[in-house]
């Protein structure tokens, strides 16, 4: 079981991927903050299981898909980072206030319905940086934040 520390990557400039082992279960407080430039996909292993208060403040990145046990986003995790595309699985439960405050996005994957997105994750405060992305749901299209979204065949 591997746990990353506070600040680990803290300001990497200019990667293009990074892939973590899959030993990895925790991401800690400002593990990734103020990451530039990274091009491509940042991949973090299915089984991390907590990710701290500003992992990813001021983060920059192409794609990150959340790990697939992830119950809680925390407050601050994505505040001002820049994900072109993050993918939400929905074992995601709980997203505390401001876990997406001042967040940049252009969309977002949630990996169930609509309906389910609607009533089974709990969004705190000031996280409208989040929910005003264009959303795609696993099989269906729907309207959030005023856009249509498309469908994940």
């Amino acid at each position: 079981m591997v746990k990353i520390k506070l600040k680990l990557f803290e300001s990497i400039v200019g990667a293009e991927e990074l892939f973590l082992p899959d030993s990895v279960v925790s991401v800690g407080e400002r593990a990734f903050a103020g990451m530039q430039d990274m091009t491509d996909i940042l991949y973090l292993p299915f089984n991390i299981n907590y990710i701290g208060p500003e992992a990813f403040y001021s983060t920059e990145v192409g794609e990150l898909q959340l790990p697939d046990n992830l119950q809680v986003v925390h407050t601050g995790a994505f505040t001002g980072a820049v994900v072109k595309v993050l993918y939400i699985p929905q074992s995601v439960e709980r997203i505390e206030d401001g876990a997406f405050e001042n967040f940049y996005g252009n969309s977002a994957v949630y990996y169930g319905s609509q309906e389910e997105w609607e009533n089974c994750v709990s969004i705190g405060e000031n996280n409208e940086a989040l929910t005003n992305l264009a959303f795609t749901f696993e099989g269906q299209p729907a309207e959030i934040g005023g856009m249509l979204t498309e469908t994940i065949s």
